[in-house]
């Protein structure tokens, strides 16, 4: 019901941020293995979101997180994660803090799966920061999670695990 929704989608069926609704139901579709739904999915927000964001500026983040979300399905992870940090700017743009961490921190991520090392783990201890900064621990506890995991993988398992246990603390906190 949700993709045939989806396809008839336009413009003035709502605001900007109710397309980053239908781009985040993307996520657990291809998750259980509806691959080309969610694919379908992500082309109608982009779609519809890209007509947006002519006028209006807070439909650049809820596009560019779609056209990330679909070059991953895709597997370009590059234009994931180029698209992934434009999300997140976009975001920033208009004032959306807790999307733009959010995003910024997926985005770390993408930079580390792809071996930019130096760029991941700049965005991550960047995303830490700022969500501190701003009380959002969960967001904060993510990038942790993401950081430890990779530090791990390069071969300082102590101070990865060190950051992954920091990060279940706040998980557990925020249950």
């Amino acid at each position: 019901a949700l993709l045939a929704a989806s396809a008839d989608l336009e413009v003035d069926d709502g605001g900007a941020e109710n397309f980053l609704g239908l781009v985040r139901a993307a996520v657990p579709l291809a998750a259980a293995g509806a691959v080309a739904a969610s694919a379908e999915l992500l082309d109608n927000a982009a779609r519809v979101t890209a007509k947006m964001a002519a006028t209006d500026p807070g439909a650049r983040g809820p596009m560019h997180a779609a056209l990330a979300l679909r070059a991953m399905n895709r597997g370009a992870m590059g234009t994931a994660y180029e698209e992934m940090e434009a999300a997140a700017i976009a975001f920033e743009r208009v004032g959306s803090i807790r999307n733009a961490l959010e995003l910024a921190g997926i985005a770390g991520f993408i930079a580390l799966e792809l071996g930019s090392i130096e760029r991941g783990e700049e965005s991550l201890r960047r995303t830490i920061r700022r969500s501190r900064a701003v009380g959002l621990e969960p967001l904060c506890a993510v990038a942790r999670h993401n950081r430890g995991r990779r530090i791990g993988e390069a071969g300082r398992p102590d101070a990865g695990l060190e950051r992954e246990r920091s990060a279940l603390v706040s998980f557990r906190a925020h249950d």
